[in-house]
């Protein structure tokens, strides 16, 4: 296990980066050819967004899929 610390800021930066190289690869390799493992690890940065307090309680509801605690930034981030 790799443990690896981020100011605010930079976990922001890295949110932002990972939800704009996951929109380019949909761009890229369509929706269907995206893998499971880039999902579960995009998931996974995503997870740590409530716990750093990034959000707002009414942001959450923007950013979380209803009733799947599922993120997508892209409400967000758009």
């Amino acid at each position: 296990m790799i443990n690896i610390t981020f100011t605010t800021r930079q976990y922001w930066d890295l949110l932002k980066l990972v939800y704009l190289g996951s929109w380019l690869t949909e761009a890229v390799r369509g929706d269907e050819e995206k893998t499971e493992s880039f999902e579960e690890l995009e998931q996974y940065i995503y997870s740590f967004a409530e716990k750093a307090s990034l959000f707002e309680r009414e942001d959450l509801n923007n950013v979380l899929i209803p009733d799947t605690r599922r993120w997508n930034p892209k409400r967000y981030f758009s």
